[in-house]
């Protein structure tokens, strides 16, 4: 993947496999790192992403959905332990990523309001990824040189906002 500028915090959905989920977290490599996933992928955490992650963040924690399909279920779990997650990790309006490469619609929607007050980038990988060696390691590459989709969706926002006042 091309260079994209790191992120200090990364709030990650998780759901099916660790393919998108690493390439992100690579070349993202945040300091800070919170997976969003169902109780029943936990396990995939250590097993399929931790031991392929190129840069190990300081600090890693989930948040488990008991729901990945019920917006009001997820929503509930972000925003009852996210916030003080943040605000333990000391992470500022501005240093946050989302990535919801993996998430369903609901986690998506959830992530999107919890994270709204701080995060300044959305961030996917680009559909079509394909597993490549990568020296000992390996972790999903884009086959052609497209980069990490990024955005950040308040700029849109934002003119609305200047054009009511």
């Amino acid at each position: 993947m091309s260079k994209v500028d790191p992120a200090k915090a990364l709030l990650i959905a998780f759901t099916t496999d660790g393919s998108s989920v690493l390439s992100s977290i690579n070349c993202l490599t945040p300091e800070y790192l919170c997976f969003f996933l169902p109780e029943e992928k936990k396990y995939l955490i250590e097993t399929d992403v931790q031991p392929h992650i190129v840069k190990m963040p300081h600090r890693w924690d989930w948040i488990l959905t008991d729901d990945p399909e019920n917006f009001m279920v997820s929503h509930q779990a972000l925003a009852r332990n996210f916030p003080e997650l943040v605000k333990t990790w000391g992470v500022h309006p501005g240093e946050l990523a989302c990535d919801i490469s993996d998430a369903t619609p609901s986690m998506a929607a959830a992530m999107s309001f919890v994270c709204r007050p701080i995060v300044s980038r959305m961030v996917m990988v680009p559909k079509g990824t394909s597993t490549e060696p990568l020296g000992e390691k390996s972790f999903p590459q884009q086959a052609s040189d497209a980069t990490l989709l990024e955005g950040n969706p308040w700029n849109e926002e934002a003119l609305q906002v200047r054009r009511e006042a």
